[in-house]
């Protein structure tokens, strides 16, 4: 079975996106941000994955002081 990562910080597009693949014969992962996602992604065995994420991510490359 193919797997998914859908990754967005809005819970609402994951949901939508969720639905969307639902019951079409993928394994879909949730993240609500790309470091959870990456970190998710290195502790399971390499498989087939697409993932599908937004284009900005506010968390992502961003310093917070």
């Amino acid at each position: 079975m193919a797997r998914i990562l859908v990754v967005d910080d809005d819970a609402d597009m994951r949901e939508v996106i969720t639905l969307a693949l639902d019951g079409q014969c993928y394994d879909i992962d949730r993240m609500g941000s790309g470091q959870a996602a990456s970190i998710s992604s290195r502790s399971r065995p390499p498989t087939s994955w697409c993932v599908i994420c937004t284009c900005r991510m506010w968390t992502v490359g961003r310093s917070t002081a």
